[in-house]
């Protein structure tokens, strides 16, 4: 009864005010709630470190690595994947599913107040998640999406994420990554534009794929098309220069926002472009995070990359961690005793052998030669080696990176044996080889395809020698050479005269040709 009595007079005495202090009155009593909301909101995001759940429950060290997981849980560290897609019309028509251009590795170390950002090359070889695939890791999104769920499984996305998340912590020794921030490089602009530009020092003239200027060196205030093209461009240090440059540049951003005095805006700007950014991180998370970093120096927030050495694979460029120094920044930045692995080197796949490799002699003209077929053994046989025996002897190569399936061989002539052997190549590696022999007989062989008939074989002697047309002509010359008694001159002239014009018309070399030719020139 006492407190509705109290009620009741505090009502009474509400309704002696005048209209005014009743208004102001009304809005101190819906204020109340509002500030109280406020002053808890903003409790919570000042102490990111209690907006992180541990995540030891679930965590399954990889049975290769040996560190204490039970140490390094007792640290109060929260692991962020930073994935850049690059996406445009140029990609659209290369690519079905985009790959993170841009992978970093955010740790946040709330006991020792350290933050620490990981550079990880997208070409670094590496397993792919929990599968035995090892691959570039930009490409474990695009095996998470293709196949980590099942046909028709609208969530292909997560996947692809999921499989990256996995493969980083793979690089990193099995450090688990539960957090992600995934984002197109387009929405960079939107973002930058923003905050009205960010204050950069360039420190070259930036050019686009044209050839136009985009930005000059020097410091200046870049909008958000000039930030893109600097956090794209390769031309300058390659990869790994970009990296470090786009590490650089969120370095800047973070002064700027410092300076600027927008680090109150960012409740505002992150609800206001939630949608372009992809994560799995809460509204109070991100802030929280966002609102700690503003309190460190450029120089207090430590960057390192993972470096390799370049190899091929199949005619597939990767880049091979350097072991010594993966496990030196493994070690300094999640404080573990993670042992330097063994250093990596990548082999071609030895191809299989050719298939149906035949050997054939075709004649063209009179002049034979041999045609060489075969099919390639499997996806790897990219390039071929022949070599060829004539008659038992040495081997000489007389065929190097062919790429087709068909070879011909005209350094041959009959009567002899021609032994083959082919190889196939895939880069360094080489298959067993295949053979094929073949005889060119001492008549040229008609070609079946052409219907090309063989040429008669020449007249033989009673001795079994071959008789040509010059020892027949000499033969009937000897025949009918007049004796030295004879005193027929003429009859002697007209025969050799029958005799030369016989010849004219049997000659093989078209003589009668001539002949009409040059009685149609006049």
């Amino acid at each position: 009864m006492q407190f509705k009595q109290r009620i009741l007079n505090l009502f009474n005495k509400f309704k002696t005010l005048k209209k005014p202090y009743q208004v102001l009155t009304i809005l101190l009593i819906l204020l109340i709630p509002v500030t109280a909301y406020a002053s808890w909101y903003y409790y919570r995001v000042s102490k990111p470190a209690d907006l992180f759940e541990p995540t030891i429950p679930d965590f399954e060290r990889p049975e290769e690595y040996e560190w204490d997981a039970e140490s390094y849980f007792s640290r109060n560290i929260v692991n962020i994947a930073l994935l850049g897609f690059d996406g445009s019309e140029a990609r659209d028509e290369r690519y079905s599913i985009y790959r993170p251009d841009t992978i970093k590795v955010f740790s946040v170390n709330f006991d020792d107040e350290t933050i620490n950002i990981i550079d990880i090359p997208r070409d670094i070889y590496t397993r792919i998640a929990d599968t035995s695939t090892h691959d570039k890791i930009n490409h474990a999104y695009y095996f998470g999406h293709r196949y980590g769920g099942a046909e028709g499984d609208e969530n292909r996305h997560q996947k692809g994420i999921d499989y990256t998340l996995k493969s980083i912590s793979n690089v990193l020794g099995g450090i688990p990554l539960n957090y992600y921030v995934a984002l197109d490089m387009d929405a960079v602009v939107t973002l930058v534009d923003s905050l009205g530009g960010v204050r950069f020092d360039m420190p070259f003239d930036l050019y686009n794929t044209r050839g136009r200027l985009v930005a000059e060196k020097g410091e200046q205030l870049l909008d958000g098309y000039q930030y893109l093209w600097y956090l794209r461009t390769r031309e300058v240090g390659g990869d790994v220069g970009r990296m470090q440059r786009q590490t650089e540049l969120l370095k800047a951003t973070l002064t700027h926002i410092r300076s600027e005095g927008l680090v109150r805006n960012i409740p505002t700007l992150y609800n206001s472009y939630y949608d372009l950014i992809d994560t799995n991180l809460n509204n109070q998370q991100i802030i929280g995070l966002a609102m700690y970093g503003m309190d460190f120096r450029n120089d207090e927030i430590i960057s390192h990359t993972l470096r390799g050495r370049g190899q091929h694979k199949d005619g597939i460029y990767y880049m091979l961690m350097d072991q010594q120094l993966r496990a030196e920044i493994i070690n300094k930045v999640f404080d573990i005793d993670f042992q330097v692995q063994p250093q990596q080197t990548l082999t071609d796949t030895t191809p299989s052998p050719p298939k149906s490799f035949t050997a054939e002699v075709i004649d063209d003209d009179g002049t034979p030669q041999i045609r060489l077929t075969w099919e390639p053994g499997d996806n790897f046989n990219r390039e071929y080696t022949l070599y060829r025996s004539t008659n038992g002897e040495e081997d000489v190569r007389i065929s190097n990176k062919q790429e087709g399936r068909t070879y011909f061989d005209t350094d041959v002539k009959p009567g002899s044996t021609y032994s083959y052997r082919l190889e196939a190549v895939n880069r360094r590696a080489v298959s067993d080889s295949v053979t094929s022999s073949i005889t060119i007989e001492e008549a040229a062989m008609a070609d079946p395809e052409n219907g090309q008939q063989p040429e008669s074989e020449p007249a033989e002697d009673e001795e079994g020698r071959p008789k040509d047309e010059e020892t027949e002509k000499d033969s009937k010359q000897d025949r009918e050479k007049p004796n030295e008694d004879s005193d027929s001159d003429s009859d002697n002239d007209n025969d050799n005269d029958n005799d030369n014009d016989e010849q004219e018309n049997e000659n093989p070399d078209g003589d009668e040709t001539d002949n009409d030719n040059k009685n149609s020139d006049g």
